[in-house]
């Protein structure tokens, strides 16, 4: 990655892990700001977002949303686990509850026939991922500017892209040592 990238902290230890995979990859022209300790135009001088994972929803995040829909033309952006969940309610798309909290399962991830070829180049198309999350992205109502790029067995939504912006998300952890294939699919968003 040439450019300057910002990483979101959304309140979670899980932040450092990403940086750890994003150090691995070379990547060392990057900052960490707090979701509330940072501007839009602060964030202006950045030219790549990548969303942490955290607790709660995307409305109690700081200023990540806001983040998200100011420069959605203009900056190069994955979210992860309620970061990815940010990006598709910011674009129209509805969070729900989750019957079963997933914190620490290991599931299946299905590459949909929308296959993001940016995020999952060199992936396989049946693979093993870590999940920490209680909430999920909803198929119902699933707008039309996003595309549905991975599910889990029961068709939940795993990964999604914008359809005309360089924005990806992800619902499961790259950062987990769960996700064996977690370093190509981060390394696949840094090139």
């Amino acid at each position: 990655m040439k450019n300057r990238l910002l990483i979101i902290d959304n309140y979670d230890s899980f932040t450092y892990n990403l940086v750890q995979i994003i150090e691995q990859c070379s990547v060392n022209n990057y900052a960490i700001a707090k979701n509330d300790e940072i501007s839009l135009s602060e964030a202006g001088n950045f030219d790549n977002f990548l969303f942490s994972p955290g607790p709660g929803i995307p409305s109690e995040a700081g200023i990540m949303c806001e983040l998200i829909k100011h420069y959605a033309s203009k900056k190069k952006m994955l979210g992860i686990c309620l970061g990815h969940q940010a990006i598709a309610e910011c674009f129209g798309a509805n969070i729900v509850q989750m019957k079963k909290i997933m914190h620490g399962i290991a599931s299946e991830t299905i590459l949909t026939d929308k296959k993001d070829e940016v995020l999952f180049s060199n992936v396989p198309t049946h693979f093993i991922t870590g999940r920490y999350h209680s909430w999920i992205v909803s198929r119902k109502n699933f707008p039309n500017e996003l595309s549905i790029t991975a599910i889990d067995n029961q068709k939940n939504i795993m990964a999604i892209k914008h359809n005309f912006y360089d924005i990806h998300g992800l619902q499961f952890h790259p950062e987990s040592f769960i996700t064996l294939e977690g370093l190509t699919i981060i390394k696949n968003w840094l090139r």
